[in-house]
């Protein structure tokens, strides 16, 4: 049986992320995941590395400011990954949000992002806006606003901090369910895992176990209460579950990344170009 200082159950980007933290301050690691890597919503995101520019009209602002830090950082490490790409906001007569208070958030947006901010956001008249992208709809255009963020390969990113991960001499166990748990030597905790490929059962004793299961977060809570606490009731959820829709097309645009204003309700949704989708 082997022994590490951590298990991470979950093979998506926060457990890769986890586990190359470990690894690179010296830890002994295995990640356990029951699909591939990145099989859940790792590798189905928006692709977009962003900071959240929505957010700022909720007030959201520290987490914007750390968000596009972050964006900054995978830039700088992972430049062959992040691919900067110029946002339009198309503006019609009797939006809910004025062009003015959208020219203000633009500009706090490049404000948070710095000395590492992108191309400046600017403001351009309806016929410069249809010369970009002809597709958008002309009637009541107004003009858009400018702005620049990044798209990403979310699965490729997981897969870099995968294999930094293993280079610093984390375990990665793919198609390899965790099935139960029960109380080891010393204050750790055996987890017992099952692959999925020949059905062998292995145990792993861990002194932390990090549950990095997404949204199946308090499935796995469950497994390991009920194998290290027989008889007791599940844990209560933690989790409240939210759906993110995507839609894939054949290519909408230009090349430009589109953020737009839903007439009905005034909710926010992206057209982003990822590929020659």
């Amino acid at each position: 049986m082997s022994a590490v200082d951590v298990v991470v159950v979950g093979g998506g980007i926060t457990g890769l992320g986890v586990a190359r933290l470990a690894a690179r301050n010296g830890l002994s690691v295995t990640v356990l995941e029951r699909g591939d890597l990145a099989c859940g919503a790792s590798s189905a995101t928006s692709h977009m590395l962003h900071g959240g520019l929505r957010y700022l009209e909720h007030g959201h602002f520290s987490l914007v400011r750390e968000a596009l830090h972050e964006r900054a950082a995978l830039s700088r490490m992972a430049p062959h990954l992040v691919q900067p790409t110029r946002f339009l906001i198309p503006f019609h007569h009797g939006d809910r949000r004025p062009p003015w208070m959208v020219g203000l958030g633009l500009a706090a947006y490049d404000a948070f992002a710095g000395r590492h901010r992108l191309e400046r956001h600017a403001r351009i008249r309806a016929r410069e806006a249809l010369a970009l992208e002809p597709g958008l709809e002309p009637s009541r255009l107004g003009g858009a606003g400018l702005y620049s963020d990044a798209v990403m390969d979310d699965a490729a990113l997981a897969v870099a901090v995968a294999r930094d991960a293993a280079a610093h001499g984390a375990t990665l166990a793919t198609y390899t369910e965790v099935v139960a748990a029960r109380p080891g030597p010393n204050e750790t905790v055996e987890v017992i895992s099952r692959s999925r490929l020949d059905g062998l059962q292995t145990g792993c004793l861990a002194k932390v176990v990090v549950n990095a299961t997404g949204a199946w977060i308090d499935a796995t809570r469950a497994i390991l209460q009920r194998s290290l606490h027989p008889g007791s009731l599940d844990p209560a959820p933690i989790m409240r579950p939210t759906r993110g829709v995507h839609l894939v097309f054949p290519a909408l645009t230009r090349g430009h990344g589109l953020l737009v204003f839903a007439r009905g309700d005034g909710r926010v949704f992206f057209l982003i170009p990822f590929g020659s989708f």
